[in-house]
């Protein structure tokens, strides 16, 4: 799996099919817990992301 780029937030594996994501808006940190597959986490974090912008 390769890194993502700066600003991009992050997914951390948590369990099995369990994953936090990461990101900043403005400073802020945010974190959400996911479950599911780590494709699905993918697409979650751009959603989030994306609804920032």
């Amino acid at each position: 799996m390769s890194k993502r780029d700066r600003g991009d937030g992050g997914i951390d594996e948590r369990g099995p099919n369990r994953y936090r994501l990461r990101w900043r808006v403005d400073g802020k940190r945010f974190s959400e817990t996911f479950h599911g597959s780590i494709s699905d986490a993918r697409k979650e974090l751009r959603r989030l992301l994306k609804s920032v912008d």
